[in-house]
């Protein structure tokens, strides 16, 4: 009988399609080769044998994983098998997703027995084995991440691919927690109705580190702060109920329940009015507006002249509350300023 070479055509991972399916059944990885006799004939239309070892690189504790598989070579001579899917006849491991992928380069070692065209007398094919020879295992980097996929609940969400899009349906939330080495990024989780679309807050949430929110942060139930608050590099005012108040407003609590309110500093000081006239001339009344003026409030006024020498005449004030004003009544023309000063 002629010796029999192996071409190997293709070597692949073949993997099940439904998720459940990795679980429940056992994977395997494509193997596909040529049959030729020594004078480079294709072995066409022969049963074979294939014997398969999968042999550690930088070990000599034997192979992890040995099966046999029976199986037909077509017109071409070409024959595929399953690895992973014949019959376990020995090594380390029961199964190949056993078989620690990341840890450890692997070889693939093929032997094969042709049965005879014609029938031979006693002919075993566990007696006419014949080596192929022992290659590295080119598999290895996919069926290092493929085949250790394991112990997936049967309630996990699946990731579906479909059209460039990822879609996560789970029937239950997953357990545990998920590590990215590189950034996750929602192009549209926020399209839901709630921000529990897509990200459960709805529990304490620890995030360390610096972050930026480029939108509007919605607190609902309050925003608890343990340390600072830098608004540095921040050009857009502080709103409360959409009030952002003017330039010199302190922000003051008016109690529990009750939204805080900017405040000027003049009146958290109790002043009512301050200020400088412009210029009079030969007036004998000047008019000060004041707010909620009443009997209680205290008034200063001074009168500034805007040359020298100019005589300031005698006046006197009157504190109109219903026109809430304070009159400056003077016993002659005046021309100069007038400052003044009113809390309460």
């Amino acid at each position: 009988m002629k010796n029999i070479f192996i071409r190997i055509i293709g070597l692949s991972l073949f993997w099940l399609t439904q998720a459940s399916d990795c679980i429940a059944q056992q994977p395997g990885i494509h193997f596909e080769a040529i049959a030729k006799d020594r004078n480079n004939n294709p072995a066409k239309d022969r049963r074979i044998y294939v014997k398969v070892e999968i042999i550690p690189t930088n070990t000599t504790n034997g192979s992890v994983f040995i099966e046999e598989h029976s199986s037909r070579t077509n017109s071409a001579g070409i024959f595929q098998i399953q690895i992973g899917k014949g019959i376990r006849t020995g090594g380390n491991y029961s199964s190949i997703l056993d078989i620690p992928w990341k840890t450890l380069n692997y070889n693939l070692k093929i032997q094969v027995a042709i049965e005879p065209v014609i029938n031979v007398i006693n002919w075993n094919y566990q007696n006419d084995w014949i080596d192929l020879g022992t290659s590295p295992f080119g598999i290895v980097p996919y069926a290092g991440t493929a085949l250790t996929v394991q112990e997936v609940p049967a309630n996990a969400a699946v990731i579906s691919f479909s059209g460039g899009s990822t879609g996560l349906t789970p029937s239950t939330a997953s357990q545990g927690n998920i590590v990215l080495g590189g950034v996750l990024a929602i192009a549209n989780g926020g399209t839901g109705s709630t921000t529990k679309n897509f990200v459960d807050l709805s529990t304490p949430q620890q995030v360390n580190g610096e972050k930026t929110f480029t939108e509007i942060i919605n607190a609902n139930n309050g925003l608890a702060v343990s340390g600072a608050i830098n608004l540095s590099g921040n050009t857009s005012p502080l709103q409360l109920s959409g009030q952002a108040g003017s330039s010199g407003d302190v922000l003051v609590s008016r109690g529990a329940n009750t939204t805080p309110q900017w405040v000027s500093a003049q009146t958290i000081l109790g002043v009512k009015s301050k200020n400088r006239s412009n210029s009079l001339t030969a007036t004998e009344v000047f008019f000060i507006p004041v707010s909620g003026l009443d009997a209680n409030d205290g008034i200063s006024v001074v009168m500034e002249t805007d040359a020298v020498p100019r005589p300031i005449p005698s006046y006197y004030i009157f504190r109109d509350i219903q026109n809430s004003r304070v009159e400056v009544h003077f016993t002659a023309p005046y021309t100069g300023y007038v400052t003044w000063v009113i809390v309460e």
